[in-house]
Parts: C-alpha cells; sequence; structure tokens
C-alpha cells in the first residue's frame, strides 16, 4: 500500500501541534493506515514565529469581558484544559499566576465598567467549573487528581485580589488571580523539538527546513509542493505559515480565498531583570500582571524571577499604536493585496533603529506608570516583531477588534477539500486548533472521525476528554540541550536559570 502524503507548510505552533497529534494518532493506533507527515519552513528551527513573543498561558478569559468577546474567552479556557489533557503542563510552568488588573483610568474614561469585569469573571468561573466537573466525573477522579492535572479547582479559578496585594502598583483599583501563567518556553519548545526528532526516528515525519515555497499546483489527484531545493508531493496540504497564507493560497490555481481578516505586526519586548539583595523588591518583581486598560494598558510577566546574584527576564506589553502595535494590514478575496514586503524584513532582523527607540522608550514608560517599583530595575534585551491574525467572525466582521481572537478551525482553499489553511488565535489555544485540521485530515482521506460529543470542544465539538485518554505525550521526556538552543535564539544569557 502507497502511504500517504501529508505535507505542512509552516513549523510554527499549530502546524507542528498538527504533525505531531497526526503521528500520535499512529502509534495509539487510532488511524492504521500507512502515512508520512512532512513538515517544510522557511526558517532554519521550528518554533520560530509567533511562539518566540509568547510567554502567557491565558487559560481564563478573564479581559474577554465585552459584548462578542466571550466565546475567544471560552476557546481559551477549552484550549488550556485540552493542553493540560496532551501534557504534562507542570515542565513548563513558572508557578506564577495571572493577575488581571482594572485601572482607574478604564472606568474614568468609559473604556470599561469594573461591574462588568466582575460579572464576566463570574461567567467564566461557571465555564470552567462545569467542564472541569465533567471531566473530574468521566475520568473517575477526585477533586485532588482532578486538580492534580488540570492545575486548578473551580474554588481556585476565582480569587479576588487584596488591596494590601497591589499596594506597589499605581493607577489600579482592584482584580483577581486567575488560573493560567507565564510559560518557560524553553522548555515547551525542548518538549516539542524532543517529539519531532522522535517521530522522525520512527519514521512518521519529515522536517525540511530554509524551503521557500516557489510553486504549488495540483497533478492528479495530489498536489506539488516546490520549493528552491525540492519537489514535495501531497495528498493532503496544510498552510500554516501565519502571515504568508495569503501569498501561498494566492500560488494556487482556482484557489479559494485565504481566510479574511486583519494582520496586526506586533512587538514584545524582554527585559532583564537585574539581581537585588531587598527582599521585598524580589517579592514585588515576581508578578505577572495585566492592566485592563484597552491600548492604555500594560501587561508585565515574569517569566524568571532575579535572586540576589542572578539576573532574570520577563515580557512587556503595550497595547497601543505607539507602543506593542507597529503595523496592521486588512486582508479578504476582494482586497488581496500581499502583506508590505518589509514586514519579513523586520521580523527576521529587527525593527529599524529609530523606530525601535521610540517604540522602547514609549512601552517602558508605560511599565512604570503601572510599575513603578521597576525603576532601575531592569535593561531593555530585545524587541521581537511577530504577527498576529484577526479573522473576520461575525462578533468582528473586520477583524478591527483586536481582542475577539476566535478558533476559526479549518478553512478549506481548494475546491477538492485537499488544502485547507490553519491558523491558531493564542499558543493557549494551538493544539484545539491544531485538532480542527486533524479531523479533516482524517475524514478526507480515511473516512474517519475524532470523537465527538455535546459537551466537546472547538467548532467541531471534538470529545478531547475521551480522546485524550489515548492520545497525550504527558509521559514524554526531552532533550536538556534544547532549553538552551532556544534561549540562544531569543539571544539571551545561557545563565539564565
Amino acid at each position: 500500500m502507497v502511504r500517504k502524503q501529508i505535507v505542512v507548510i509552516g513549523a510554527g505552533e499549530v502546524g507542528v501541534s498538527f504533525a505531531l497529534l497526526l503521528c500520535q494518532l499512529a502509534k495509539s493506533g487510532i488511524i492504521a493506515d500507512q502515512f508520512c507527515v512532512t513538515v517544510l519552513d522557511s526558517e532554519d528551527d521550528i518554533l520560530s514565529g509567533a511562539t518566540l513573543a509568547a510567554n502567557v498561558n491565558h487559560e481564563s478569559g478573564y479581559e474577554y469581558l465585552k459584548a462578542g468577546h466571550r466565546q475567544t474567552g471560552i476557546d481559551c479556557i477549552q484550549g488550556g484544559i485540552t493542553k493540560r489533557l496532551l501534557f504534562n503542563t507542570k515542565l513548563f510552568e513558572t508557578g506564577l499566576e495571572n493577575r488581571y488588573l482594572f485601572s482607574t483610568d478604564t472606568e474614568d474614561r468609559g473604556i470599561a465598567r469594573y461591574k462588568d469585569f466582575e460579572e464576566n469573571v463570574t461567567y467564566m468561573k461557571d465555564i470552567y467549573a462545569k467542564t472541569f466537573r465533567y471531566i473530574m466525573e468521566r475520568r473517575e477522579w477526585d477533586l485532588a487528581e482532578a486538580a492534580q492535572i488540570l492545575r486548578h479547582s473551580p474554588e481556585e479559578f476565582e480569587v479576588k485580589i487584596a488591596p494590601y496585594e497591589i499596594s506597589e502598583l499605581r493607577h489600579i483599583i482592584g482584580g483577581y488571580k486567575s488560573i493560567g501563567g507565564t510559560v518557560k518556553m524553553a522548555y515547551s519548545y525542548a518538549i516539542k523539538k524532543s517529539l519531532v526528532q522522535k517521530f522522525i526516528q520512527e519514521g512518521l515525519m519529515q522536517l525540511y527546513l530554509g524551503e521557500e515555497v516557489q510553486l504549488i499546483e495540483k497533478k492528479g489527484d495530489s498536489y506539488v509542493v516546490q520549493t528552491n531545493n525540492d519537489a514535495f508531493r501531497a495528498d493532503s496540504l496544510i498552510i500554516s505559515a501565519a502571515h504568508s497564507i495569503p501569498r501561498l493560497a494566492a500560488k494556487i490555481k482556482n484557489s479559494l480565498s485565504a481566510p479574511a481578516g486583519m494582520y496586526h505586526l506586533n512587538a514584545m519586548l524582554y527585559i532583564q531583570l537585574h539581581p537585588t539583595q531587598e527582599s521585598e523588591l524580589l517579592k514585588k518583581i515576581a508578578q505577572v500582571n495585566f492592566v485592563l486598560q484597552g491600548d492604555g494598558g500594560c501587561m508585565y510577566a515574569c517569566v524568571f524571577p532575579p535572586t540576589r546574584t542572578e539576573p532574570g527576564y520577563a515580557a512587556v506589553y503595550f497595547p497601543s499604536e505607539s507602543g506593542s502595535h507597529i503595523e496592521k494590514h486588512y486582508y479578504d478575496g476582494a482586497n488581496p493585496l500581499s502583506l508590505p514586503h518589509y514586514w519579513r524584513e523586520w521580523i527576521r532582523n529587527g525593527l529599524p533603529g529609530e523606530m525601535q527607540e521610540q517604540r522602547l522608550l514609549n512601552i517602558t514608560s508605560r511599565l512604570l506608570y503601572f510599575h513603578p517599583f521597576l525603576k532601575d530595575a531592569f535593561t531593555p534585551l530585545h524587541l521581537i516583531p511577530r504577527t498576529v491574525f484577526n479573522p473576520v467572525i461575525k462578533a468582528n466582521p473586520d477583524g478591527k477588534d483586536k481582542r475577539v481572537r476566535e478558533i476559526i478551525g479549518a478553512k478549506i482553499l481548494t475546491d477538492d477539500k485537499r488544502v485547507i489553511a490553519l491558523t491558531t488565535p493564542k499558543w493557549t489555544n494551538a493544539e484545539l486548533s491544531a485538532l480542527s485540521a486533524v479531523e479533516h485530515v482524517i475524514s478526507e482521506l480515511w473516512q474517519q472521525h475524532l470523537p465527538k460529543s455535546p459537551r466537546g470542544f472547538g467548532l467541531e465539538k471534538i470529545d478531547v476528554e475521551l480522546l485524550t485518554r489515548k492520545l497525550h505525550f504527558r509521559n514524554e521526556d526531552f532533550v536538556q540541550k534544547h532549553i538552551f538552543d532556544y534561549q540562544a535564539k531569543l539571544r539571551f544569557c545561557n545563565n539564565l536559570p
């Protein structure tokens, strides 16, 4: 029997997740037919895209408090639970929990009401509690077992912050702690890189890096992807190349339009946190704070706190067009203009000097506006530009609302349904997004389906609880060297913890 060939263009978070999940389906006996997944990318390593600007597991949905935003929050809750059922997340979590904070300006300027924020916290807690108890009952776990895997019991989901806990901050009226927190992304990378290498050794996967796609054409019942180095036959083709999806889809004769929406070029600032002998300052620095104030807010996410002798680092994000939001570009079938060519240059080599200097000044000024205790406690390390996609959906008809980032599933690009586009709203729900593509591919190639349930996750209502009883990576080990490889990619010192 001839092996089916599945080609993935784009070795980012969602493309790699798709490949790993499909290979694990074969390992667990759910797919009996032989196949090979070939992953292509123009970069020199996997997970070199938006992953490098990701630092936080957004699991609570707290920040999605306006009308039309709540499905985005539900997708975060379901995506976070999916990730925990698939992986031993303790391997890459820092233990620093997210804190969502309401500023004085948020209500004074009519951006949002604190009452609405609290109502959304209660709403999201109800969603989480029902899902938590559903999984606990089906797995026949007690509360301690469920919390061990899913990390938080429903009672831990909603924890109001006392005034004394935020006394070091300025311009804040209150907030809540939530599930989720910062992630040691180097460890997450190491796990997935190790899995990719394992599946390559077992003959289920191939990985080709430095491959620039030049042509995609249909030949018979399959497609041929021509790159600068080789040609690859595909019975099923998944294009998961972030902002390059419209450009690659346009290479296919008579293709359908790529998903419509707004592409945002955003920049994540990494800062080095200085060692200090001050015990109180060390406690203050070890925080993850999201100030909810629209484009006047700020994220400060400590990933590795400093010690008395060693530096740490944190990520900072100022969601303003004068801060972390660099440019945006709208795409749809009626407006098929490619993204600005210089975006690729900026992503690869950084922003132009004068622009970067001004953005650094604006971002750090906003950080200190809410966190004055950080003055003289950090040095900027690197500003990393990456793209985010806000698809056109009913709740966001022009893609302009940056808060609306729902899972849109696999989007068909050809009439024969053999070519699809695949995106993910966040790192948090990359695996849940990838399962949509897995469902599409196995139904088209083998007329098989993932289990479904009325209580399932995502657009397809996939029964993630049932599926992950056999399909998971919770017992997998990883190669330690990959941790340092990832830190080197971020241009961090390897003496970080």
